[in-house]
């Protein structure tokens, strides 16, 4: 059963999991008044806590267990099959909320880890204030004063491809927002680093669209140093001019 829920929604198995348990949690402790609950969805049983005169009168307690005392507390194991009625409705109305919260915190995770790094886009929508962005499924904002003036015309426009360099990642509820920049001098090095990852690099100047100025640990006569510097230069549309740096910047730079 969970494992046909778990292909229908199409997400993660352990955050559709662990969304339902805290849904079946929520829908039991509101209905039957639970002190506690301790969902197990390999055997498909929950098992309740309650507190003798707070949760359960202490007749009903002795049904559960004829020794009870006052104050005690009682556990009484629940079936998913013979959930009542009401647990089942509250735990439809509960778990599509606890997985949509469950999916935005992941994807905020994800995303976080990405600050800093240069990613794909792809132009959705353009307005004379933003940019709209697919990041692969994720939602991506190319605000204005992030733009490149020279690529307006072209660069901007429905459908085309770009790198864009990720500066922030903001949720609202279950909306998970990536802010991202054209004109960030670091995205010349994101890019370089993206390709050449076992050396380090740091944009000293940038004139978006025009020219900027690397240093990198990596010799100036490595022929795949030359190849990335023409990746780059194709997808930014400018000159780069690369530095040697010195032993003790170049530690600097793998740490970057």
């Amino acid at each position: 059963m969970f494992e046909e829920l778990i292909k229908d929604i199409g997400l993660p198995s352990d955050i559709v999991e662990a969304s339902l348990e805290i849904a079946i949690t929520e829908s039991m402790s509101i209905c039957l008044d639970l002190y506690d609950c301790d969902v197990d969805l390999k055997n498909r049983t929950a098992v309740g806590v309650f507190r003798v005169s707070r949760d359960m009168s202490f007749g009903e307690a002795l049904f559960f267990n004829k020794s009870v005392v006052g104050q005690d507390i009682v556990t009484v194991k629940f079936d998913f099959a013979s959930f009542p009625r009401r647990v089942v409705r509250k735990c439809s109305e509960i778990f599509p909320r606890v997985l949509f919260d469950m999916q935005a915190s992941a994807r905020y995770r994800e995303w976080q880890s990405k600050r800093r790094t240069a990613v794909d886009a792809v132009v959705i929508h353009s307005t004379s204030r933003e940019i709209t962005l697919d990041l692969g499924g994720q939602l991506g904002l190319l605000l204005k004063e992030e733009w490149v003036p020279t690529e307006v015309e072209e660069r901007y426009r429905e459908g085309r491809p770009m790198y864009v360099y990720v500066l922030r990642v903001e949720r609202h509820q279950s909306a998970v927002t990536v802010f991202v920049s054209r004109q960030s001098r670091n995205l010349v090095a994101a890019l370089l680093k993206q390709r050449l990852p076992w050396h380090g690099f740091q944009c000293v100047y940038r004139k978006a669209g025009s020219n900027s100025v690397v240093v990198t640990d990596c010799l100036l006569d490595d022929k795949s140093l030359e190849a990335a510097k023409k990746d780059v230069e194709t997808e930014l549309g400018e000159r780069i001019r690369i530095k040697h740096t010195s032993p003790n910047i170049s530690q600097n730079l793998s740490n970057r």
